[in-house]
């Protein structure tokens, strides 16, 4: 099974494109659960 999943951001890329760039590892993270990245083996870690 494969599946795409997408959403359409109604704003200019200009307000966009800062939040997209600081994600990932040694960034802000992924915006998922702790336990699944780290499942993963992603090695993230939250503030608290």
């Amino acid at each position: 099974m494969q599946a795409t999943r997408a959403i359409t951001i109604d704003a200019p890329v200009e307000d966009l494109w800062p939040w997209v760039v600081q994600l990932g590892q040694g960034r802000g993270g992924f915006y998922s659960y702790d336990w699944l990245e780290n499942l993963v083996g992603a090695g993230i870690h939250n503030a608290s």
